[in-house]
């Protein structure tokens, strides 16, 4: 069945994100002070792991791999402003966060 899904991510760094093979990120944006990620999905289909870096207005980047796509930007209602990445491989030493879909 397809349908949309949404995905909380954590504010900063790496998350690993389990989203059914072929979802079709569609929008980047807050709720609830947490950035968020809305993906049209096929709910059967099995699930892979999408890299997925949130990083903040100034900070140091440096350590996200050279290779990147720019999904979109989340502002909080405080003016903090994420910008959220993604990218097809992780540097080995990174921390891991793993995010389920909700709502």
């Amino acid at each position: 069945m397809k349908v949309i899904w949404k995905y909380q991510l954590f504010d900063r760094g790496l998350n690993i994100v389990a989203m059914p093979a072929n979802a079709e990120i569609l929008h980047v944006g807050m709720q609830n002070r947490r950035p968020c990620v809305w993906a049209q999905v096929e709910s059967l289909n099995e699930p892979e792991d999408r890299y997925l870096w949130v990083h903040g207005t100034g900070w140091d980047i440096s350590d996200t791999p050279e290779v990147q796509t720019f999904l979109g930007t989340a502002h909080t209602d405080d003016s903090l402003v994420w910008h959220v990445f993604e990218t097809h491989t992780i540097p080995a030493k990174q921390a891991t966060s793993t995010g389920e879909p909700n709502g």
